[in-house]
């Protein structure tokens, strides 16, 4: 009896010559807002996994801060000892130039005798390595040879004079992120131990996120920094923007549950005479009541979770075919997608959960117009 209930529901709405365009529009919004909130935020989240993956290939999970007075051997030792991965480095701020050109530069002094850097491995070690875009700004190439100026290191012979160490250009690296790549230089620990004059590491980076985690456990007292205390304002930024895409979709889904609420009040209004005769013919008052809510409810739920099934199918193929949709200035030429549990299912209770409220909103203005059906039985005769 139920399912026939159901049936004429769904019939009149969109079979019926009398159709109620207004509700078939709001469910029609309920699949949109459902299907292009998993879609935005799983394509969003791959540009920013993207990038931030990019971003940790080159900078690590994460950094133990070394100082001078620590003993390297022995810290070196103990991480040895446990199989990590780990790459000691002297990173100093200095100033680059080649011929008239000059650029501010972070060069990293690592030493490779611990092992290079993954991002490296098939790189030029012998020289300096170049980020792509500092290498613009310094107009060189291979065999170019750069100057790096320490102004806070100052040989005293003839005056106070900045002190320098001169060095070839051996390779290039690009990251795809200009932050990175117009400002970073990789070098031999002992070139940049000759510039400040001490064999002197100032920190420690870990690639890999459990050999960091690992090296947290082996050296409770000792300062560390992830990537994400590093980069705070990114993250922050990336946070902000999931959060305000989320409010806007919100807000789009609260316009469409406006138009269900008065669909569902002209529905109710054009059938209440045929609920009527379901109580005429034997139904009680509250099951008829109980059954046109339900409906509201399975109506909201189904149109939602057909939204999530195509967000899916779409991502799917997004995601498979590979498809070549953005500019070529672009580092993602395809679209990425990340389809994470957060996204499945804030995109099926955002738009389920402010249409169920508003739907029970309509459905109990209804109820407390229509509490007598022999009332309003005896007003149609």
């Amino acid at each position: 009896m139920n399912i026939y209930f159901y049936k004429y529901f769904f019939g009149y709405i969109f079979k019926s010559k009398t159709r109620q365009r207004l509700l078939f529009i709001a469910v029609a919004g309920l699949f949109l807002s459902s299907f292009s909130l998993l879609v935005i935020q799983s394509i969003m989240g791959g540009l920013q996994s993207g990038l931030i993956a990019r971003s940790k290939n080159v900078l690590g999970q994460g950094e133990m801060a070394l100082g001078p007075e620590d003993n390297y051997e022995e810290i070196f030792t103990t991480l040895r000892g446990e199989s990590l991965a780990f790459y000691p480095e002297y990173e100093i701020e200095l100033m680059a130039k080649k011929g008239n050109f000059v650029s501010p530069v972070v060069l990293h002094g690592v030493d490779f005798k611990y092992g290079t850097p993954p991002f490296l491995a098939k790189k030029d070690t012998s020289g300096i390595i170049l980020g792509a875009d500092l290498s613009s700004l310094l107009n060189s190439y291979f065999g170019s040879t750069i100057q790096f100026i320490s102004p806070s290191h100052l040989d005293r012979l003839f005056g106070d004079i900045p002190r320098y160490v001169s060095e070839d250009v051996s390779d290039f690296y690009m990251s795809e992120l200009t932050e990175v790549d117009s400002v970073n230089a990789w070098t031999r620990a002992s070139l940049v131990q000759n510039l400040i004059r001490k064999r002197q590491y100032n920190k420690i980076l870990f690639h890999s996120k459990h050999d960091y985690l690992k090296a947290q456990e082996l050296f409770p007292d000792r300062t560390f920094v992830s990537w994400e205390q590093k980069n705070q304002s990114l993250v922050w930024a990336l946070s902000l923007e999931t959060n305000v895409m989320l409010f806007l979709f919100v807000s789009m889904t609260l316009l469409v549950a406006l138009c269900i609420t008065s669909g569902f009040l002209i529905f109710f209004d054009k059938i209440k005479i045929d609920l009527m005769s379901l109580w005429v013919l034997g139904k009680s008052k509250g099951q008829v009541m109980r059954l046109s809510f339900v409906f509201t409810q399975f109506l909201s739920f189904l149109f939602c979770a057909l939204g999530l099934v195509v967000g899916l199918g779409v991502l799917s193929f997004l995601s498979s075919n590979q498809i070549n949709v953005m500019p070529e200035f672009f580092v993602e030429r395809s679209m990425p997608v990340k389809i994470t549990a957060f996204g499945l299912v804030s995109s099926f209770l955002v738009p389920y959960l402010v249409a169920s409220v508003f739907s029970y909103f309509s459905f109990s203005f209804f109820k407390k117009e229509n509490q007598s059906f022999i009332g309003n039985i005896r007003k149609i005769v």
